[in-house]
């Protein structure tokens, strides 16, 4: 696993529940969150570059295990001031 892979768990403004952020060194690339009964994947586009280039086998193992964090955490549970980058869990380490 690419150690600049990393899972942010995070509360934000714009979703009910808390979402898992993917993250490749220190740009979002995309967030899993709940919406009613499915799982979501949003994908940001690259600031830097035409389009993000890394390792499928990585960029897979990474949306599993976000998404396996994510299903850990009850649905109704709201962490009051947690914030974006309050817990930050390296990919490889999952």
């Amino acid at each position: 696993m690419n150690r600049k892979m990393t899972i942010s768990i995070a509360s934000v403004p714009d979703r009910e529940g808390l979402v898992a952020e993917l993250w490749y060194d220190e740009e979002q690339w995309g967030e899993i969150f709940q919406e009613g009964d499915e799982l979501r994947l949003a994908l940001y586009p690259s600031p830097n570059h035409s389009f993000w280039n890394f390792d499928a086998e990585d960029a897979a193992n990474t949306i599993q295990k976000a998404k396996d964090k994510l299903l850990e955490t009850e649905p109704d549970s709201r962490i009051p001031g947690l914030e974006a980058d309050s817990i930050i869990i390296p990919a490889q380490t999952l």
